[in-house]
C-alpha cells in the first residue's frame, strides 16, 4: 500500500484524521483504522480506544527536528542514542526523537484515568501495542523529547487492528 500522508510538515500541528477503511478488506491487507499527527510543542495524542486484550500495530511516518543545534531531521526511528527519563525524556524504552505509544485506561465514563502503561517503542515500521487493562483504554503517541517545545516537524501515525498475521510479513 503506498504510503498517502505527507512525509514532512513543517508546522507542529496536532488533528486527528479518520482513515477510509475498506468494508471488504482481505486478512493480508494493512486496514488503517485513524491516523494522527504527533507534532513537536504538543502533548501526547490519543486517537484509538481499544478494548481490554486488544492489539493494534501503530507505525509512523515523517520527519521532525529535535531541536538541537547543528543536527539535521530524523525519522520516526529518532537518534542512535538511547534516552533516559532522568535527564527528562519520557523512556528508556526507545532512541532519543523516536516515535513512541503507551495507553491510558479509560474510567466507566470514559474518561481518562490516571492509569497509565509504560511507552513503547513504535519506530517507523508496524509495532505491536497491547492493552494491558482490563477495561477499554485510549492509544497515544508521543515523540521522545526531553523538551517537547523545541524543534519542528511531526510523525504522521496510523492504527489498524490486524486480525490474523503479522503485517510486516505482507
Amino acid at each position: 500500500m503506498s504510503k498517502k500522508l505527507s512525509a514532512a510538515l513543517a508546522t507542529a500541528v496536532v488533528a486527528v484524521v479518520v482513515a477510509v477503511t475498506p468494508g471488504a478488506a482481505q486478512a493480508t491487507e494493512w486496514r488503517p483504522v485513524r491516523a494522527v499527527k504527533a507534532g513537536v510543542g504538543a502533548g501526547p495524542v490519543g486517537f484509538q480506544v481499544v478494548w481490554p486484550g486488544q492489539s493494534y500495530w501503530v507505525r509512523c511516518d515523517g520527519e521532525i527536528w529535535s531541536g538541537v543545534w547543528f543536527t539535521g531531521n530524523n525519522s520516526a526511528m529518532g537518534w542512535t542514542q538511547q534516552a533516559w527519563p532522568e535527564n527528562g525524556f519520557p523512556t528508556s524504552e526507545a532512541p532519543k526523537y523516536a516515535a513512541i505509544g503507551r495507553y491510558v485506561r479509560l474510567n466507566a465514563d470514559n474518561s481518562n484515568s490516571t492509569d497509565v502503561s509504560t511507552w513503547k517503542y513504535i519506530g517507523v515500521g508496524a509495532t505491536p501495542l497491547e492493552n494491558p487493562f482490563r477495561t477499554n483504554a485510549v492509544l497515544q503517541v508521543w515523540i521522545n523529547d526531553d523538551n517537547s517545545r523545541t524543534g519542528s516537524g511531526q510523525f504522521d501515525c496510523r492504527s489498524s487492528y490486524w486480525p490474523v498475521g503479522d503485517p510486516r510479513e505482507s
